[in-house]
């Protein structure tokens, strides 16, 4: 496969960052230690799992893999920092490529949280609080967010030295916890311990396919993290060709790691252990197997796992947004209406509450306003009154219209060179502009661009499919 240059426009700090960096990123995104220790209990408690659960990780494994493949192949074809945004767009079309942008952005927006609620969590455990307060978790989670955030603003390369010491850490941990636990088994033979079995890695050892399937989703999850090693493509030396490979090779270390510690927990602790203590399998057996205090260790596995990943999660948010105001995804003016509603709804919610709300509003109203500003400010005006229980003046309202009508009286700003190459493109070729959105708002548009008589024929349509496209090409012959 051809491999292409990164894209032009504003770009990130090429070469920034190495393949090793961009492996450590892949991985320390995946959170390995949390997500064992949140999701191991689960599997075995399938019924028709138990043992087997190293085997369903396995199994996991693979789609994993080739999905990675997959990325691999997609990054050497076009290395843009908004992979999934770029690509699906590329393959799929702009409407499509336009909700999988947003649907990443608002999966980190949401994971985010999730994932600082942990690291404040553990850090309350680290010393000695076992039970915090809600306020407590959430102002050591803020704390941990601005941290990070305020490490991916310095630099990428300062981020990938912080993946590189937390997971490094992470990693240690988990590998000492891992082999403690399966010298004791052997040695000391601790009670509900179990020696490990070769069935253990043996998918056809489980018992029914609904068994498999079912541990299958869930070990899934534990893998997924790993793309965050693409959405650096473009500071990777060699980005084009190293991050896709890091992204492959994670998936094989994240491997190593899940199987071995999952066989070393379960191994100690027994299946009852694990299936009773399911939100944090290590809990019950770290001191058992380390001693105390290095049985804080694996707190601290846990700890930089969610931290690292809350990092991570910054890397692919930021950098999927820059690709899609690169290509225009992000327009300007819709922008600055954007974030003058952020400020006219700030005392009722927060930001990010604002931004999904009004997202899951313009989805659900697309088949009825359609594409365009004025759909978009109908949209708005409904998300204000909900978010506000009704609340929400006249004079505001008003303020959300006249933001819509200075959109939509806006010039109309062309790329550079466009008059010249639609120029030079009609005088050997018939041209037809065909253009999706609201119609009076086109034509505006059309006409204010002066670009008309470049086209033989315009046509506006409310949607660009296969059964529009072969219709127009039927007509236009």
């Amino acid at each position: 496969m051809e491999t292409t240059a990164a894209p032009a426009g504003k770009t990130l700090k090429a070469g920034a960052i190495s393949y090793i960096s961009g492996v450590v990123i892949a991985v320390a995104s995946t959170a390995p230690g949390y997500s064992l220790a949140a999701t191991l209990g689960f599997i075995v408690a399938i019924a028709g799992i138990g043992v087997q659960a190293p085997a369903v990780i396995l199994v996991a494994f693979i789609p994993m893999a080739c999905i990675a493949a997959a990325y691999n192949y997609m990054n050497r074809a076009d290395p843009d920092c908004g992979t999934t945004f770029s690509w699906v767009t590329l393959s799929l079309g702009p409407r499509i490529g336009w909700f999988s942008g947003w649907a990443v952005l608002v999966a980190d927006i949401l994971v985010m949280p999730s994932l600082s609620q942990i690291a404040g969590i553990y850090s309350c455990s680290l010393v000695g609080v076992d039970n915090p307060s809600t306020l407590t978790v959430t102002i050591i989670g803020v704390i941990w967010i601005v941290l990070m955030t305020a490490i991916c603003y310095i630099g990428i390369e300062l981020s990938a030295r912080t993946q590189q010491l937390l997971l490094g850490m992470e990693i240690v941990t988990l590998a000492l916890f891992a082999a403690v636990a399966l010298v004791k088994v052997y040695t000391q033979s601790p009670a509900h311990s179990i020696k490990p079995q070769f069935s253990w890695f043996n998918p056809l050892e489980i018992s029914s396919l609904s068994a498999l399937s079912g541990g299958v989703l869930l070990a899934i999850f534990i893998y997924w993290g790993w793309d965050s090693a693409v959405s650096v493509n473009e500071e990777t030396e060699d980005g084009a060709t190293s991050s896709g490979k890091a992204a492959v090779v994670s998936t094989f270390i994240l491997l190593g790691i899940y199987v071995t510690v999952a066989a070393g927990a379960q191994a100690f602790g027994g299946t009852q252990s694990l299936i009773a203590n399911q939100t944090d399998v290590f809990a019950p057996i770290s001191k058992a197997v380390l001693g105390s205090p290095l049985d804080k260790l694996l707190i601290i596995a846990v700890l930089t796992s969610a931290s690292a990943s809350t990092q991570t999660t910054i890397l692919p948010a930021t950098r999927t947004s820059l690709s899609m105001a690169r290509k225009g995804a992000l327009g300007p003016r819709f922008a600055q209406m954007h974030d003058r509603y952020r400020r006219l709804l700030a005392r009722h919610h927060d930001a990010a509450t604002v931004d999904r709300t009004l997202f899951a509003t313009e989805v659900r109203n697309l088949d009825l306003y359609g594409y365009g500003i004025k759909g978009f400010t109908l949209s708005a005006i409904e998300t204000a009154i909900e978010l506000t229980d009704g609340q929400i003046g006249a004079t505001e309202i008003q303020a959300l219209i006249r933001q819509g009508q200075e959109i939509l009286a806006h010039p109309v700003d062309l790329l550079d060179g466009i008059v010249e190459t639609l120029g030079e493109l009609a005088a050997t070729h018939t041209l037809l502009l065909i253009t999706k959105g609201d119609l009076r708002d086109q034509q505006r548009k059309l006409a204010k661009s002066g670009l008309a008589a470049r086209f033989a024929a315009v046509e506006i349509v409310s949607e660009k499919d296969e059964p529009t496209y072969a219709d127009l090409l039927r007509r236009h012959r």
